[in-house]
């Protein structure tokens, strides 16, 4: 509400500051109330935890998460009063080189120990190197870069086993590196010159105002991102009306519908931070208006399950094409738009996979996500995630 000066809970770090301005310039002005981060490392709650409870103990009015951090359970009192519009919700490919404040430089050289083999890599495209030479782990500039294009075995770093399965899944050639910290720290780190590219989200980068660091974006037929990706809860008070108001005003609806799709699949899948699954929901035009027919629902089921070994290795956006039924609800829905939710499942070594996709009425993202995750389910992903908690980097 114009004229009421809301107290926005947040997170210290240069991050959740940004998007907490953010959120507080929307609101025609707002306090910043900082507050600590609880819980052990690896839990999601301690992102949302000091937040929530400011807002229970009246210490503030609304608290600005990023959406991928919350729990899928909230605690008594508290809802998810609005998401303003939707930053990029992609993941993105960040080449060593330079300094990273500036965001210039060019890619480090890698040099082989004398006798080892290896391959170079020119324009993009891998070739057998002579042993003792030096390796350019670049890409080609502009819309030609691309994952298939990354020099074969290059050194990337994630914290994420979503991202680690997926880029497995894809170039099961790669060496994917564990690497920790906030944005600055990564960007930092590579830099020093231990790794060949990190992925990032692009919506952290592009708040913070270091999208000049970004060399391309992954497609979600390579990539598909965490679920709330991109996008901002302003959580309050069940009860606190001024504040409902205040987040109301300057709430998105399809980031709404997309977010709501995406976290049912997760709470359905009884899925963490520390779970290998990507789940994307995008808002469209009717299958009618798309030249689809009436259809009111669309499904496709694609599966990649592979054991002892990756069939032909390709990639899961080669495998689609493979359908586990379709279900057709009379009519095209309420909203007159459609909503796709397509969602990846995978052991964090990249050799099993799931890969499902649903779509139907805008109107009802809980009923989809609900719908897909039982798809998933179906297809063994139940069974993917019980042998993901035990995997570590060891194994």
């Amino acid at each position: 509400m114009r004229g009421v000066t809301m107290r926005l809970a947040t997170r210290s770090s240069a991050l959740a500051m940004a998007q907490a301005r953010q959120v507080a310039e929307l609101l025609g002005g707002a306090e910043l109330v900082e507050v600590s981060s609880d819980g052990e490392v690896g839990d999601k709650a301690r992102f949302g935890g000091g937040g929530e409870w400011a807002l229970l103990a009246g210490e503030a009015d609304i608290g600005v998460h990023s959406a991928k951090d919350l729990p899928a359970e909230m605690p008594e009192g508290l809802t998810i009063a609005a998401v303003p519009v939707r930053e990029d919700p992609a993941d993105v490919w960040i080449e060593s080189g330079g300094d990273p404040a500036a965001g210039t430089g060019s890619p480090r050289e890698r040099v082989s120990s004398s006798g080892a083999g290896g391959s170079s890599s020119e324009g993009g495209i891998s070739s057998p190197r002579p042993s003792g030479s030096s390796e350019r782990v670049s890409l080609p500039p502009g819309p030609e870069a691309s994952l298939g294009r990354v020099p074969e075995g290059a050194r990337v770093g994630t914290a994420s086993l979503r991202r680690r399965a997926q880029l497995l899944a894809a170039r099961p050639d790669l060496e994917v590196t564990e690497l920790h910290g906030n944005v600055d720290t990564r960007l930092r780190k590579l830099a020093e010159g231990e790794l060949d590219a990190i992925v990032l989200a692009a919506a952290g980068l592009r708040r913070l105002g270091r999208e000049e660091e970004i060399g391309f974006a992954i497609p979600a037929e390579a990539m598909i991102p965490a679920a709330g990706q991109g996008a901002l809860v302003l959580q309050a008070g069940v009860g606190d009306e001024k504040a409902l108001q205040a987040c109301a005003a300057i709430g998105d609806e399809t980031a709404l519908r997309e977010l709501t799709a995406e976290r049912a699949v997760v709470a359905l899948l009884e899925a963490t931070c520390a779970t290998p699954i990507g789940v994307h929901a995008r808002v469209g035009v009717a299958a009618q208006e798309r030249g689809g027919g009436e259809s009111g629902l669309e499904s496709g089921l694609e599966t990649g399950l592979e054991t002892g070994g990756r069939a032909a290795g390709r990639s899961p956006s080669e495998r689609r094409g493979q359908t586990a039924g379709e279900a057709r609800p009379e009519g095209a829905g309420r909203s007159g738009q459609m909503l796709t939710v397509e969602a990846f499942v995978g052991l964090p070594d990249g050799s099993e996979w799931i890969r499902d996709r649903v779509e139907g009425d805008a109107a009802e993202p809980a009923t989809l996500g609900a719908l897909l995750a039982e798809r998933l389910l179906a297809a063994g992903a139940r069974d993917l995630l019980d042998r993901a908690e035990e995997w570590s980097p060891s194994v």
